[in-house]
């Protein structure tokens, strides 16, 4: 009995194909997990993707330095934002 060119596909080349897909996938998440190991960050409020922690003021620009103030009684003096998919710390006194 010979097989087909496609028999010989479902045998060889799916189980090949998910077995690829499943050790990039792996070291996908092995190296995220050891980027990340050795690093402190500082609190941060919520943030949502592509929006970053922008959602999250209350009360508009006039009164931001207030919700600062705020979340840096609850959070410590260093904090982290989220705009839009860049962090930046801010130290508040």
């Amino acid at each position: 009995m010979y097989l087909t060119i496609t028999q010989m596909f479902y045998l060889i080349g799916v189980p090949v194909v998910v077995l690829a897909v499943f050790i990039h996938a792996l070291l996908l998440f092995v190296r995220t997990k050891s980027s990340n190991a050795g690093k402190r960050y500082p609190p941060s409020i919520p943030s949502l993707p592509l929006l970053g922690s922008i959602p999250f003021f209350t009360g508009g620009l006039e009164t931001m330095h207030i919700f600062l103030m705020q979340k840096a009684e609850r959070l410590g003096p260093v904090i982290r934002l989220y705009a839009g998919q860049r962090y930046t710390s801010y130290v508040l006194c």
